[in-house]
């Protein structure tokens, strides 16, 4: 899949992967427990918690960026998931 419609866990899931295959050539330090339980939850718990609403299956198409340019003001959201493009 072309790089925009790949997640961020499953980019995270392959790039363990290809650690896994090249131990040696990393300095690796491995989660304890599941990449959604350590990472990605923890994560939606303090962005909610700011008020942020999370759209689970959306894909984000345009980011609103503030007028200086350092912070991210808001999301356009598509609610089609990806993988179902071109399906009514």
């Amino acid at each position: 899949a072309p790089g925009p419609e790949i997640s961020a866990a499953a980019a995270l899931s392959c790039f363990s992967f290809f650690a896994l295959e090249h131990q040696g050539d990393f300095d690796v330090r491995w989660l304890k427990g599941s990449a959604t339980a350590t990472i990605f939850e923890p994560w939606r718990t303090r962005l909610e918690a700011k008020g942020i609403e999370i759209l689970d299956g959306a894909r984000a198409e345009e980011f609103k960026v503030s007028p200086d340019g350092r912070s991210i003001t808001g999301v356009v959201a598509s609610l089609q998931t990806i993988g179902e493009k071109g399906k009514d």
